[in-house]
């Protein structure tokens, strides 16, 4: 209850550019809806494209892609903020689940330093990002039995091709390892290809 709660604070605001001043403004009465187009493998056929709402209620492993400054971490932000909020309205696939925020570009930071796992990474992000020391397990308790989504931020941001591709084959694993947690991968479309998750 404290980490939702922790969430949805930290990840409630948003802080728009300024040369001046940082003001916060609330996610809500800012936040712009995507309209999210689906590749499709005919190139005749027009896209779908499917507001948050829908894509929320069928959504189960995603990699979103997008321009610099397309807003991809800000919808990575408004969703970790919807999911903590609006809890019981279980808005992902009708799942209650819990949303773990991995910024890549911090756990590649760490994995260097420290050889940390994702699973650590998340455990430690909790207790210094967040200010909640969980208790032992509970984050592989939650990822075992697909209480938790996880939203792994920013692939595009590791600017070493060979460290990204790293990195993708670890989120690889952990999708591998926890099966039944959804999973959203937020990258730009220039460079992704170089280090491409597996399409399954």
């Amino acid at each position: 209850k404290n980490y939702l709660l922790q969430i949805a604070n930290r990840h409630g605001y948003i802080i728009p550019p300024d040369f001046d001043v940082a003001r916060k403004f609330p996610i809500d009465s800012i936040f712009v809806s995507h309209k999210l187009v689906l590749p499709n493998k005919k190139n005749e056929e027009e896209p779908d494209i499917l507001d948050m709402r829908t894509f929320l209620s069928g959504m189960y492993r995603a990699v979103l892609l997008g321009d610099p400054g397309g807003g991809k971490s800000t919808f990575a932000f408004k969703l970790c903020h919807d999911l903590s909020t609006r809890y019981s309205e279980r808005i992902l696939s009708g799942r209650p689940v819990i949303p773990i925020l991995v910024v890549l570009r911090d756990y590649g930071i760490a994995k260097k330093a420290q050889n940390l796992s994702i699973l650590q990474f998340i455990e430690a992000t909790a207790n210094s990002k967040y200010q909640v020391k969980p208790p032992p397990g509970v984050f592989e308790y939650l990822l075992l039995n697909g209480r938790a989504m996880v939203i792994f931020d920013g692939l595009d941001e590791l600017l070493d091709t060979s460290h990204r591709q790293e990195i993708s084959n670890d989120v690889e694993s952990f999708c591998s390892l926890y099966p039944s947690v959804p999973v959203l991968i937020t990258s730009r479309t220039v460079g992704y290809e170089q280090a491409r998750l597996d399409e399954k």
